[in-house]
C-alpha cells in the first residue's frame, strides 16, 4: 500500500501499512491531537502496522483521539500499542459489531485500560454492561446496538426498552440519553 497521509491543524488521517518514506515526508506530530487510521481491509493485521503506529504514538505527546476504520479483527492487535496521551478511541467505523470476545479484547488493551471516551457498535446489551464494568477510567460511552432478543415490553418502542433496561441495571450514577443527532446510538455519561 503506497503511503497516503494529510495532516492539518491537529487532525491527521494515515493509511496502514504504510512505505518507509513516510517518515520522510511527515517528520513531526508535535501538535497532532486526532488521528484517523484506515487499516485496508485486504489486508490482514502485520508487524509493519502494529510497529507503525506505535512508533507514530511516539512521536506524536499531544495526540488525545485515534478513530479506526478497519476490520475489527485488524483493529485489535493494534490497540496493544502504547501512549500516555490518547485517551478517546471512536471504534463506530469499524466493519461490524463488537461481540463479547472482542469487547474483553478491548478492555484488556492497553489503549483500552486508559480510554475515557468510546464510541463503538456492540452485537448485544450484555456488552454495554461489559465494557461499563471492565474499563476503568470510563466517563462517556457513545453506543449503538441493534435491537435484540431482550425486547419484551411491546408498549414501548425498542429503542426506549434498552434505555430503561439500562437505567436499571447501571448505578444510578451514570446518565443515560439518545444521541439527537444519531437515533441508533445511546449516550452514557459514567461518574
Amino acid at each position: 500500500m503506497g503511503c497516503s497521509s494529510s495532516f492539518y491543524l491537529g487532525h491527521g488521517s494515515v493509511f496502514y501499512p504504510f512505505q518507509d518514506k513516510f517518515w520522510s515526508f511527515v517528520t513531526t506530530f508535535d501538535q497532532l491531537r486526532v488521528l484517523d487510521i484506515l487499516l485496508s481491509y485486504k489486508t490482514a493485521y502485520n508487524q509493519d502496522a502494529g510497529f507503525q503506529l506505535q512508533t507514530l504514538l511516539g512521536r506524536a505527546p499531544k495526540l488525545y483521539a485515534l478513530a479506526f476504520h478497519s476490520s475489527i479483527d485488524s483493529l485489535l492487535p493494534l490497540l496493544e500499542c502504547m501512549s500516555t496521551s490518547v485517551f478517546k478511541l471512536d471504534l463506530n467505523e469499524c466493519e461490524g459489531y463488537f461481540n463479547n470476545s472482542n469487547c474483553a479484547t478491548l478492555s484488556l488493551s492497553s489503549l483500552g485500560k486508559q480510554c475515557e471516551i468510546l464510541s463503538i457498535k456492540v452485537e448485544d446489551r450484555m456488552n454495554i454492561i461489559q465494557l461499563v464494568k471492565e474499563m476503568p477510567y470510563l466517563h462517556s460511552l457513545n453506543v449503538e446496538c441493534p435491537p435484540d432478543k431482550y425486547e419484551s415490553d411491546f408498549s414501548l418502542p425498542c429503542k426506549d426498552q434498552l434505555i430503561l433496561w439500562l437505567k436499571y441495571q447501571l448505578p444510578s450514577t451514570c446518565a443515560i440519553t439518545r444521541d439527537s443527532s444519531h437515533p441508533d446510538r445511546i449516550q452514557l455519561w459514567i461518574r
